[in-house]
């Protein structure tokens, strides 16, 4: 079964699950072969079958049939899978003989963050008293609209529009 003809129509609903059905057992066992671990042989699978649905409408036409088409899709996301794991231990492998690095790194953001906060809290002074609770118990606090509308007797949409005036003052004055 051919999934795009060589006028390279666009891949409807109908044809992806048919096309999904044919081959997903098949490619989950190939990929199982290649990886030995099912969780991740089938998110793999899945993976190329939402890139095949994503691209339904560029994908063009398949020189070749199908099932071959989704092997070697299959082999490259296994490729990048691989590649990542190797990232990801090379980078642990820095960080355990180089700990000063991440020591220092976690240093300068927690400055960073302060200075941030400390500026934040400048801005906010700045505000109508109002505006200011309003952000402070949203923010800090984590109570939501409704909340905040109860505990300051004030109705959502004037909680929503103090919101608003605080995020935009901020974002205002924080991109300078």
């Amino acid at each position: 079964m051919e999934a795009i003809n060589d006028s390279g129509y666009v891949i409807d609903e109908k044809t992806f699950n048919e096309l999904y059905n044919a081959h997903w057992r098949d490619l989950l066992r190939y990929t199982y072969h290649f990886c030995g671990d099912l969780a991740v042989a089938e998110e793999l699978v899945q993976d190329v079958f939402l890139s095949v649905w994503q691209r339904r409408e560029t994908i063009g036409s398949v020189d070749m049939r199908f099932d071959r088409y989704l092997r070697r899709a299959i082999r490259y996301k296994i490729i990048d899978t691989q590649r990542a794991k190797t990232n990801e231990k090379k980078y642990e492998c820095e960080q355990q003989l180089n700990p000063d690095t991440t020591i220092s790194n976690q240093t300068e953001e927690a400055i960073l963050f302060d200075d941030l906060n400390e500026q934040i809290d400048r801005l906010l002074d700045q505000l109508p008293v109002k505006c200011h609770q309003v952000y402070k118990l949203n923010r800090k606090q984590g109570m939501d609209k409704k909340e905040i509308a109860d505990a300051l007797s004030l109705s959502e949409k004037t909680v929503d529009h103090y919101l608003y005036n605080a995020l935009m003052y901020l974002r205002l004055h924080l991109s300078k």
